[in-house]
């Protein structure tokens, strides 16, 4: 019996460079634990997300990135740091990932507090969705927030998804609870305008 793992089709060998207006999208390093460990220091961030928990220790930064690379090895999810251009700095992540076989994708991000207003969390998502529906062919893409965090869902509806009108309740690590969530979805027919990016 053959112990290869079956890839998405399309799948990269290594996450690949992507290049926007503001940003560049690039595979993580371990270097960028000390703006993993940042990012997800803060509260407010980690209770909008689903597995972070508070506090978040600095050596859970490591293995948050060797967990990336698993989940790519593995055709389970991709992953990139969110870079500022123009200043060289870590400031975000962004991913996509598939919860059951090579169908059912999301997509998540974070962005540190300090950076957020200024748009780079819609210009990621726009230059990560155009690469998986070009790459990967994707159909559909789904995602959801928290219902206490409509910044989120401006996000996503900025970069075509459209809210499903389902809710139900997610749990959060760093909440320690369940709370209400919206749920979103992307079709290949609702692509945003293209965005300056290039890739390789």
């Amino acid at each position: 019996m053959s112990n290869a793992v079956e890839l998405p089709r399309g799948w990269p060998d290594t996450p690949p460079l992507l290049i926007s207006e503001r940003l560049t999208l690039r595979a993580f390093r371990q270097q960028d634990a000390s703006a993993i460990h940042k990012l997800f220091s803060s509260p407010q961030t980690a209770r909008m997300a689903s597995s972070i928990p508070v506090p978040f220790h600095p050596h859970a930064a490591n293995g948050w990135i060797s967990c990336r690379s698993g989940y790519f090895a593995r055709g389970q999810g991709i992953s990139w740091a969110v870079v500022e251009s123009s200043s060289g700095l870590t400031i975000g992540d962004i991913g996509l990932f598939v919860r059951t076989g090579h169908e059912n994708w999301e997509i998540g991000y974070a962005i540190m507090e300090e950076f957020a207003g200024n748009g780079y969390a819609t210009e990621a998502s726009r230059t990560v969705m155009q690469w998986g529906a070009s790459t990967l062919g994707f159909r559909t893409v789904t995602a959801g927030h928290f219902a206490d965090n409509p910044a989120s869902g401006r996000v996503l509806q900025k970069t075509g998804f459209v809210p499903t009108g389902e809710s139900q309740m997610w749990y959060s690590l760093a909440r320690g609870e369940k709370s209400l969530g919206l749920s979103y979805i992307w079709t290949a027919d609702d692509t945003t305008a293209p965005s300056r990016q290039s890739a390789s």
